[in-house]
C-alpha cells in the first residue's frame, strides 16, 4: 500500500493494489515514513 496522507503515527490514508483509498492503523504503523513510501500488508 502507498501511503496517501499521514494523520500521525498510527493512522494513515493510503493507496490499496486496487487503487482504493484505506484507512490503515496500528502502533506506530507509518513511524518513519513518508507520504509516497510503502507499507506491507502484513503490518
Amino acid at each position: 500500500m502507498k501511503i496517501q496522507k499521514i494523520y500521525n503515527n498510527n493512522i494513515a490514508s493510503a493507496l490499496n493494489d486496487a487503487g482504493e483509498e484505506v484507512i490503515i492503523s496500528g502502533r506506530g504503523i507509518v513511524f518513519g515514513k513518508k507520504k509516497g513510501d510503502f507499507v506491507d500488508y502484513e503490518k
